[in-house]
Order: structure tokens, then sequence, then C-alpha cells
């Protein structure tokens, strides 16, 4: 699932409501919703300068505490999904299993429904366009239907920098660390050519 400015949506209320299901001191909560709240900004570019306006969502980005937030949010979406939930930070794959192909295909409709409600129900956005799917060991793209958007498989995906593909040959991600080392290598001012003779004797 793709999710658009997620750490932008976050609501204080519903952070609130969560954090005192997993934080039992309160007075910590209270602090932290001190930290996303009342807050204001304003746009600048070259001399020119926005009025000043209310944030009425979001944590900061950039800061320790903002991420934090941010897990504590979601933490309750694996109790919405049926499947295996990895998450990091605002992306997040689930992984589903079954013995037919059209089981699968059953559960992955089923399982991006939930979680696209669970995003609704707390105010976040899913970028359904560049949500992506990936079916293990199939040699044909299949389709399924979400949001009224078609989603066909693909043979291969980036998950947190790494490039999978459906039969977990590692060849994608062999190609890509190759070529952004070759790339690397020729920045250097070395050549090419020396570099391929320093790798065949690897």
């Amino acid at each position: 699932m793709d999710l658009s400015a997620a750490f932008d949506l976050v609501r204080s209320g519903i952070f609130v409501r969560k954090a005192l299901r997993v934080i039992p001191d309160e007075g910590t909560v209270e602090l932290m919703h001190e930290f996303i709240t009342n807050r204001k900004a304003f746009v600048e570019l070259e001399d020119q300068s926005s009025f000043v306006f209310d944030l009425r969502a979001g944590t900061p980005q950039g800061s320790t505490l903002g991420p934090k937030i941010f897990n504590i949010y979601c933490n309750d979406l694996h109790e919405h999904v049926d499947g295996h939930l990895i998450s990091y930070a605002d992306d997040s794959y689930v992984v589903v299993c079954a013995d037919s192909l059209k089981e699968l295909t059953e559960k992955a409709v089923n399982t991006m429904t939930r979680h696209l409600e669970w995003l609704r129900n707390n105010g976040m956005v899913c970028n359904v366009e560049k949500t992506e799917l990936m079916i293990m060991n199939s040699d044909s793209p299949t389709s399924i239907v979400v949001m009224n958007r078609e989603i066909t498989s693909q043979t291969s995906m980036k998950v947190l920098g790494i490039q999978f593909d459906s039969k977990m040959c590692w060849n994608d991600q062999v190609s890509n660390v190759i070529k952004k080392q070759i790339g690397a290598y020729m920045d250097s001012g070395k050549s090419g050519a020396i570099w391929m003779q320093d790798r065949q004797n690897w």
C-alpha cells in the first residue's frame, strides 16, 4: 500500500485514543499530544511569504518523536487485515497465502479492502495508482479490482530498497547493485574496464 502524505494526516484526537491503549502513563500521552497540536506554518518562496495558518493534523517531520507517534497511530492496523503485516514508518506490505490462485486473489481483495477501510476511518489516504501486487512463483500476470481500479501483479517489486522478484532468484537486486557500483566507480575517475577486470578477480 502506498500512502499519500501519511505523516501529515495524523489526527491528534485519534492518536490520544490509541496511545492510551499502549502507554499507561497519561502524562506521557498528554506531552505527545501537545507536541502535535497548536502548530502553525507558513509558506515562503524567495522574498514572498504566505499568511500564517493552523495545522490541524500531522506530526513534525524530521523530529525524533514524529515516527514514534506515527507507529503508535498505526499500531492497531494488524487487527484489521487478514495476513502478515510488514510495516516500516509509512511503508506497509501485507503477505497472504492460499492453496489456489482463486483463493489467493479473493484474500488479496478482502485484505486490501479492509486495509483501505482502516485508512479511511483513520483519516489517511491510499494512493491506489502506486499500490503494487506481486504473486510469488507465478508466470502469468493476475489482476484484481480495488476501489474500482485494476491492479495487475508485477514480477518485481522494491521493498525498503531491496528488489524482490516473484521467483526469489535475486537477479534484479544483483543487477541493481552492480549498476550502482559501476556508477560509483566511474564517478571516482577510474575506468570501467579496470573495474570489470577487478571484478573478475573477486
